[in-house]
C-alpha cells in the first residue's frame, strides 16, 4: 500500500525546515546572543537614584558592579561633617536623558546630576568677610550655618554617561571616576 502525501503538508514541513536552517545560519552571524534578565538597566539607574535619595543604602549599593559601599551611610562623629553630610544627602537629583542604549552586556545611560560641591562650600565659609577699598565690610563672613542654608547655591549640574553592565542574571552601574566624585561632593576635574 502506498502512503497518500498530502501536498499542502509537505509544503509546511518543508518551509518550516528551511526556516530554521536560515535561522541556525544566519543567526549565528549576529554575534552572542545574552540571555537578559526581566529587568531595564534603566530601572536600575532610576533605583540607584531613588535609593540615595530615600537614604536605603543597601538597596543603592545592591545596583552597583565595582562598589559594595560609598561611605554615605557613615555619619561622622563632628557635628559640623554631620551636617555637611547630610546636606550632600539631601541635595542629589538626577535626570535621565534619553533612553538607555543596550549593546550586549554592557548600557550607557545618559543624565543630569545636580549635587552639592563640597569645595564651593568649603570656599564659602573660609572666605570671610568681603572689604571694599577703605576696609569696610560689604558682604559680612558666612558661617557654616549660613552656607547649608544656601546649600543649592552651592551645587552644581552636569551631563555624565552611566555604564552599566550585564553580569548574567543582573543589570550592575559601573561607577566611574567622575560620577563617584560628583557622589562624593568632589565635582571632577579634568
Amino acid at each position: 500500500m502506498k502512503a497518500k502525501v498530502n501536498v499542502f503538508w509537505a509544503v509546511i514541513a518543508g518551509l518550516v525546515i528551511l526556516g530554521s536552517l536560515a535561522l541556525i545560519f544566519l543567526g549565528g552571524r549576529q554575534g552572542i546572543v545574552y540571555v537578559q534578565s526581566e529587568q531595564d538597566p534603566q530601572e536600575v539607574v532610576v533605583r540607584f537614584f531613588r535609593a540615595l535619595a530615600d537614604q536605603n543604602y543597601p538597596q543603592a549599593y545592591a545596583c552597583l558592579e565595582n562598589y559594595s559601599g560609598l561611605g554615605l551611610e557613615n555619619q561622622p562623629r563632628d557635628e559640623d561633617a554631620a551636617r555637611i553630610l547630610d546636606t550632600l544627602r539631601y541635595q542629589y537629583s538626577a535626570r535621565l536623558d534619553g533612553a538607555c542604549v543596550v549593546r550586549g552586556d554592557t548600557a550607557v545611560q545618559k543624565l543630569s546630576l545636580r549635587a552639592l560641591d563640597l569645595d564651593a562650600v568649603e570656599e564659602a565659609v573660609a572666605a570671610g568677610p568681603q572689604l571694599d577699598a577703605e576696609g569696610r565690610v560689604m558682604v559680612p563672613a558666612q558661617t557654616l550655618d549660613d552656607v547649608l542654608l544656601q546649600a543649592r547655591s552651592y551645587t552644581y549640574t552636569r551631563d555624565y554617561e552611566l555604564k552599566l553592565h550585564f553580569d548574567g542574571e543582573n543589570w550592575r552601574i559601573v561607577l566611574e571616576d567622575d560620577m563617584l566624585a560628583a557622589l562624593s561632593g568632589r565635582p571632577w576635574k579634568n
